[in-house]
């Protein structure tokens, strides 16, 4: 009996062992980790709930944005350029997100800031809404981007 009681509590001091130093979680991705250093494609934008992305040209439709680690915010013309002298790439400013990850603020070249809410965000989406008022007029824009 004594055998059966000891082999029981080595197999499960065993169990113990095995199931806690093999089952190591992976951190949690932060949303900076999420949106960073991935290219951005914009698929889907509305103003006030109306749909402006057929609005836009061909040429500004493939272009993807990258918000890199050192915090610059770069644009790629992708490969329907609008003008063909145009750099592929440029740099359109800065961004940074808020301690809680929730708010993305870019800052173009000629320090305008905007704050975007982020709604959604995952390894191949991004979705922010941006709410502003100017001459009285209140007005939504959100925007959703598929990771390329």
């Amino acid at each position: 009996m004594k055998k059966i009681i000891f082999a029981l509590a080595c197999f499960c001091s065993f169990l113990a062992v095995t199931t806690f130093t093999s089952c190591k979680k992976d951190p949690l991705e932060t949303n900076k980790d999420l949106l960073q250093d991935k290219k951005w494609k914009l698929t889907a934008i509305t103003f006030n709930g109306v749909d402006q992305l057929a609005s836009l040209s061909a040429c500004e439709k493939d272009n993807t944005e990258t918000f890199k680690a050192d915090g610059s915010w770069t644009g790629d013309e992708g490969a329907a350029k609008c003008k063909s002298t145009d750099p592929q790439t440029v740099t359109l400013g800065t961004w940074a997100l808020s301690n809680e990850g929730k708010t993305l603020t870019t800052t173009d070249a000629s320090k305008t800031a905007s704050a975007a809410t982020i709604i959604e965000l995952t390894d191949t989406s991004l979705k922010t809404e941006i709410k502003e008022t100017a001459f009285g007029i209140s007005i939504t824009v959100v925007s959703t981007y598929t990771k390329q």
